[in-house]
């Protein structure tokens, strides 16, 4: 080997191992970026959607109490008119977390609870339903009926928050994952 070659060697060898670190570096790099989407776009959203239909819940259920607190004053048709206009809104709500419900994505501990909550998304609209067509005849028997309600909104209320926590603890799971 000439002196030349010896002189290159150092150099190539510095280039060679310079590469293959930036070659790692890109790897790691391009494999964080994929944990940090899937961060983002799953556990994200999941915890929007379970924030969103709590939000949802209490919005609707705020909404039956204001109805028939104000049925009195506003006159006839009012409590029908309003009760379309709510459970149109809560079918609307409830349309998009099922469609969440029924994603293939999904966890079983996801599933099950979605599927929990989907049944008493059920008996809740049902109880508000009912309340608020008695509250047309009689508003009275309207605000009665609304015990039902009230003991669903608060199962209802619990699923939702253990929907949040769950998001929340699965999110972490992939945090720590991702800085593994």
């Amino acid at each position: 080997m000439n002196l030349l070659n010896r002189m290159l060697l150092a150099p190539a060898v510095t280039i060679v191992l310079m590469l293959v670190l930036g070659a790692v570096g890109y790897w790691s790099m391009n494999t964080q970026q994929m944990a940090l989407d899937e961060l983002f776009n799953g556990r994200f959203s999941h915890t929007a959607v379970a924030t969103d239909i709590s939000a949802d819940v209490l919005r609707a259920h705020a909404h039956v109490y204001r109805v028939m607190t104000w049925s009195a004053s506003r006159g006839d048709g009012y409590i029908e008119k309003e009760a379309k206009l709510l459970l149109t809104e809560f079918d609307k709500n409830a349309a998009a977390f099922a469609r969440w419900a029924e994603q293939s994505g999904l966890g079983e501990a996801e599933k099950t609870l979605g599927k929990q909550m989907l049944e008493q998304i059920a008996k809740y609209r049902k109880a508000i339903a009912s309340s608020l067509d008695m509250a047309t005849a009689d508003i009275n028997s309207g605000i009665m009926a609304m015990q039902s309600a009230d003991e669903n909104f608060q199962k209802l209320n619990e699923l939702t928050g253990q929907l949040v926590t769950l998001e929340k603890q699965l999110g972490k799971g992939d945090v720590d994952h991702s800085a593994s």
